[in-house]
């Protein structure tokens, strides 16, 4: 390794995603959403309104180099009209909680080698962001990335935000057991309706998607992300990354969810809408049966996406998971804050937990 820790940013396209995979894969912090399926979907999809104007992304896929290794990785999302400039990992109206930086450094390093050079790598980052002329930055680091000090050091405002992580390698019986008394008899209850349980095909995506629609439409909210966006994830990754479950009653559709399976962890990232018309907690008992599933099929992690809203959470610890902590790192400039289109870029519209 060289003492110099220099690191060399390469914007890369198409034709090297494999090798963009391949560093996913080797990462500690590579996630579903950091493959090239999910990154040039997002890049391809994404929207967002500045000025009044729908503005398309311009796309970054940074690998880092160091001494002829590939030691990491970053996409990057440009939003730019006029002076205003937008920086996003992952960018708002995607339904992607955390995207940002992965790391795939030499296993031997001392932590005082380690150190210099995660802070070189996050320097030459920055450099790369303000040769765009960005005023505004927002960046949500992965679960696992736990040594946000460079963002620190650079001037970033650093948060922690909050997942739910299930471990789900003990048998079913004690996971059962863990859950609590008045959600088991729930549980037990719903397993009496009369409910079923199916993977869906790309038709009950369409009807989760209507379903989530009006759901938010009913409180206000524009969920952001297209149909058109979904289609092309589940024709990129189902069903080896992406699957979709379905409850039904008595065959007609109840409700659903969309998880995605990479390396060791299914996650459940979009669905379980309520309906107040359905006896019993159909949205418990799929949960349920999506954690059998993710542990018969060898996983040993379930994540629940989005710990940091206090009223949702009531649903989401029913299956008595563990706090996992990552961080929104920000940067903005007093010009661009003042613009009407700050308040979208910090606090997003949620749909997916934006």
């Amino acid at each position: 390794m060289s003492d110099e820790n220099k690191i060399t940013l390469k914007r890369i396209n198409d034709d090297e995603k494999d090798r963009w995979d391949k560093l996913v894969e080797s990462s500690p912090h590579g996630t579903v959403f950091h493959t090239w399926d999910f990154v040039s979907a997002i890049a391809k999809h994404a929207r967002m309104r500045i000025l009044g104007k729908e503005v398309t992304p311009k796309f970054h896929p940074l690998i880092a180099e160091n001494d002829g290794l590939d030691i990491g990785l970053i996409p990057l999302y440009e939003f730019r009209i006029g002076p205003f400039v937008y920086v996003f990992s992952p960018p708002p109206g995607v339904g992607v909680t955390y995207l940002g930086p992965c790391l795939s450094f030499p296993m031997d390093l001392k932590q005082s080698s380690w150190e210099k050079l995660h802070r070189s790598l996050h320097n030459e980052i920055d450099n790369y962001i303000r040769g765009l002329k960005a005023g505004t930055v927002r960046i949500r680091t992965p679960p696992g990335y736990d040594d946000p000090r460079p963002y620190f050091w650079l001037g970033y405002n650093v948060t922690p935000l909050f997942n739910y992580l299930l471990d789900i390698r003990p048998p079913l019986e004690e996971l059962l057991g863990n859950i609590g008394k008045k959600s088991r008899k729930n549980l037990r209850l719903t397993q009496n309706k009369g409910y079923t349980i199916r993977e869906g095909d790309f038709s009950d995506m369409e009807k989760l998607y209507s379903q989530q629609r009006d759901r938010y439409a009913e409180q206000g909210i524009n969920m952001g992300l297209s149909l058109a966006y979904l289609k092309s994830l589940w024709e990129r990754a189902h069903p080896d990354r992406l699957k979709l479950f379905v409850i039904e009653d008595d065959g007609g559709y109840v409700s659903s969810l969309l998880e995605t399976t990479y390396k060791k962890k299914a996650v459940s990232w979009i669905g379980t809408t309520k309906d107040p018309n359905k006896l019993g907690d159909p949205n418990l008992l799929l949960s349920w049966e999506t954690i059998k599933w993710a542990k018969n099929h060898g996983y040993t992690d379930y994540e629940i996406l989005w710990a940091n809203e206090e009223r949702l959470n009531q649903f989401k610890t029913k299956v008595n998971p563990k706090i996992s902590v990552y961080y929104s790192v920000s940067w903005y400039n007093i010009l661009q804050s003042a613009t009407h289109t700050l308040r979208c870029v910090v606090k997003p519209k949620k749909w997916g937990e934006d």
